[in-house]
């Protein structure tokens, strides 16, 4: 687990088996459950940024980083997925079509601010579309969150079974990534050692105390 679970956003990537990068894809599935989000109150996971490098196209990588999206999509409960495309974009529209998104309405880019412009790159329409995926259910979506079924118990683990280490938060050089990994312990800490569920208060207490003795000493 880690602090992007908690924020209900993903980032995907496609690689080669050499490793290099072939595409990439974020999904954003904010609601009321999503931490410091107190305005989305309707579950709206939505796919950004969706690319894929100009050697790997038309071999199903996009398709792919898509369906990717989807799956995670019912993994988090939802049953829509939504994004947004370019009117110009033929490539892009075609293959959302082929994977079963439907329209849902249009936006009109007019009245963007000049500085908006930068980074939003044109005023062409974007279309708004829409996918029915199928939603796991509870039951699994339970299992595949916590890893246990009926008649099993969540294995015990250990304080160095974290995917952040202490070590990697002290490379950061940024007081804002201590947080955070109290934060994923505290999340955690019911499926740590026993040791670990008797923690959390005095984790919190830790982290105001250190969080103030950062700040202070300018590190």
């Amino acid at each position: 687990a880690t602090p992007w679970d908690w924020a209900r956003h993903a980032q995907l990537v496609a690689c080669a088996a050499d490793g290099e990068l072939l595409g990439f894809v974020e999904l954003w599935g904010e609601d009321s459950a999503a931490l410091g989000n107190f305005s989305a109150t309707t579950p709206q996971p939505s796919l950004f940024n969706l690319c894929v490098s100009q050697r790997a196209r038309r071999l199903g990588v996009g398709s792919a980083l898509v369906q990717a999206c989807e799956r995670k999509c019912c993994e988090w409960g939802d049953s829509d997925l939504f994004l947004k495309v370019r009117t110009d974009n033929a490539a892009a529209c075609a293959l959302y079509q082929s994977l079963g998104y439907e329209g849902c309405g249009m936006r009109d880019a007019t009245g963007v601010p000049e500085w908006q412009l930068r980074w939003k790159g044109s005023l062409v329409p974007l279309q708004l579309l829409r996918k029915t995926v199928d939603r796991m259910p509870a039951r699994d979506w339970w299992r595949s969150r916590f890893r246990q079924s009926e008649g099993e118990r969540v294995p015990v683990r250990r304080y160095s079974e974290f995917k952040v280490t202490i070590d990697q938060v002290k490379a950061y050089r940024d007081k804002d990534a201590y947080v955070w990994f109290v934060l994923l312990i505290l999340r955690n800490a019911a499926a740590l050692s026993p040791a670990y569920r008797i923690l959390p208060a005095a984790a919190i207490a830790a982290t105001c105390v250190g969080y103030q003795l950062i700040v202070h000493s300018g590190f």
